[in-house]
């Protein structure tokens, strides 16, 4: 079988990562985006809160009260929410046998800030790079694409922005659940719009298509 798409988002206590991870979601699609299975991960690095580095700012946004998420049964340590995620890609290897092929496509927005803290809290970036391709599908990057082109209005590139933009069904914003659906409705809408446009050279050079659809 060929390499699934997988669209994940975190939640964390602050931009940078001396603060703490707190919420992931992964949600698995085959190649039509069909969705197959998801994980929810509730961690953080101990049931400690004097343990957590964070903003209240960072807080306000993602709505996450930090008593109350050191409290639930699913809450995992690092290093424990680590092995459980290790554990589900590798049930996944075997099951989806990718071949040669890795096992994730990712499907993000902006990417890059959640792969840096997961590769910092719960595995290296070679483990990361076992499970996952280096070749991200990103709706913010795609955004700014289409943005520098004159495809879209300035204001679009946060995720909200984007679904109001293509008139998708809003989820709660800074959820990392609700946002990685609304990042695959967003990536798919994308996907639709530049299909669409591939006969009509008034809008988007073929050429152009290639690059923006990897």
């Amino acid at each position: 079988m060929s390499s699934l798409f997988n669209a994940f988002d975190t939640e964390t206590g602050g931009l940078e990562v001396k603060y703490a991870l707190l919420t992931l979601y992964f949600a698995v699609y085959d190649k039509d985006f069909n969705f197959l299975e998801d994980l929810e991960l509730y961690t953080g690095p101990s049931r400690n809160v004097a343990d957590y580095m964070i903003q209240p700012k960072a807080m306000e946004i993602n709505k996450i009260d930090l008593d109350a998420h050191v409290k639930r049964e699913d809450f995992l340590d690092y290093k424990q929410c680590g092995k459980k995620l290790t554990k589900w890609c590798e049930d996944l290897k075997e099951k989806y046998k990718p071949g040669r092929s890795r096992l994730f496509l990712p499907v993000t927005q902006n990417g890059h800030f959640d792969i840096k803290f997961i590769t910092h809290y719960l595995m290296s970036p070679e483990e990361w790079e076992e499970y996952f391709h280096h070749n991200v599908r990103d709706t913010l990057g795609n955004a700014v694409f289409l943005r520098d082109a004159g495809l879209w209005p300035d204001r679009v590139g946060p995720l909200g922005t984007q679904v109001d933009h293509l008139d998708l069904k809003m989820g709660d914003a800074h959820v990392a659940k609700d946002d990685v659906h609304m990042t695959v409705r967003v990536y798919k809408k994308q996907l639709e719009l530049l299909r669409n446009a591939k006969n009509d050279i008034s809008k988007i050079p073929s050429n152009l298509l290639k690059i923006v659809e990897g």
